[in-house]
């Protein structure tokens, strides 16, 4: 019976004696390397011998023809090899090609946040590289964590998900922490009897960060002391972010009552 293979060659499985003497052929080394879904096969280091009528044995790798030259998908498939129609089979499940590592290529284009800010991802791009040695860039398709910026975040972790193989690396990030406060508008009520709360209605504060960029503020900060005695000049204003606090001051009037 003959076989033709992927190209249209032919070949023959079994039967009469060959013409030139060759009454078999067999895979005597397999292939070293890993085969991979998808992929050319890869023959490195097979070696196939032929059998002679009269016993004798003869290397004929390069010169077999072969059915197929690339994989399909990682399920069992077996190759077959022919010689002067005979031929031999080699039964592989090829290895699914996965994700191996991946490393950042690209930096988000934002690195740097204020407590609390939502972590973007936009710009960034990471490289995965695969089981099978081959790279691929990636523009999405990631995600990160934290989501959001904490007072003792500097890096986030960036998790990439392919056939179930998930694969991290690493950003680093920057906090942006205040670093100074001033008196943006005054609070309404600045005369007090002795023993009334501190009331910062109409408060606000112009925050100072480290990058040199402001915020004013409505709420966030806190009053000490809480309550005024009749020896009270100023009220001090907290503001915090995080664990990062600020102070700034106003001067108040107090009178007995």
């Amino acid at each position: 019976m003959a076989l033709r293979d992927e190209k249209g060659r032919r070949f023959f499985l079994g039967g009469a004696i060959d013409p030139i003497g060759i009454a078999s052929i067999a895979i005597t080394t397999e292939p070293t390397n890993t085969q991979y879904a998808g992929n050319a096969l890869d023959l490195t280091g097979l070696v196939i011998t032929a059998t002679k009528n009269d016993g004798t044995t003869e290397v004929v790798t390069n010169k077999v023809i072969c059915n197929r030259d690339k994989w399909g998908g990682a399920v069992p498939t077996t190759v077959t090899f022919g010689y002067h129609e005979k031929a031999c089979y080699w039964t592989v499940t090829p290895t699914a090609v996965v994700p191996a590592s991946i490393a950042v290529k690209t930096a988000p284009t934002k690195t740097a946040y204020k407590y609390g800010e939502t972590i973007d991802l936009t710009g960034c791009v990471i490289e995965v590289t695969y089981n099978d040695s081959h790279k691929e860039d990636k523009t999405s398709g990631f995600t990160c964590s934290p989501t959001t910026m904490g007072a003792d975040t500097s890096a986030i972790t960036i998790s990439y998900t392919e056939d179930e193989v998930t694969k991290t690396t690493t950003q680093a990030v920057t906090l942006i922490a205040p670093d100074s406060a001033s008196i943006e508008t005054p609070a309404e009520k600045l005369t007090y009897v002795a023993g009334e709360e501190v009331d910062l209605t109409g408060l606000t504060l112009e925050i100072t960060y480290d990058d040199e960029s402001t915020a004013v503020v409505s709420s966030g900060f806190t009053a000490s002391p809480t309550e005024v005695s009749a020896e009270t000049t100023s009220i001090t204003v907290t503001y915090t972010e995080g664990d990062v606090s600020v102070s700034t001051g106003y001067d108040i009037t107090v009178t007995e009552g």
